[in-house]
């Protein structure tokens, strides 16, 4: 089971993480399958990218992980169908 599913069955259910701005990375949801989901103030990464690496590319502000630039250019590790 991958560690993003019991946040969004509890989200399902309304319970939400916490609003405390962290953002958690997590292993991909499957080889070369990666994404951002975004909460209020919590963010999750699930990407092939070292866990300093993609902390290292995400700006400040827990929100930001979500904007097409940062999603795409920034945190996505590079993958063979991206060049």
């Amino acid at each position: 089971m991958h560690p993003l599913l019991p946040v969004l069955l509890e989200a399902a259910t309304g319970r939400f993480p916490p609003a405390d701005g962290a953002v958690v990375v997590l292993p991909p949801l499957a080889p070369g399958l990666e994404a951002v989901v975004s909460f209020t103030a919590r963010a999750y990464l699930c990407t092939a990218l070292p866990e300093d690496e993609a902390l290292h590319r995400v700006p400040d502000a827990a929100a930001r992980p979500t904007r097409a630039r940062c999603s795409r250019s920034r945190v996505a590790a590079p993958s063979a169908s991206s060049t």
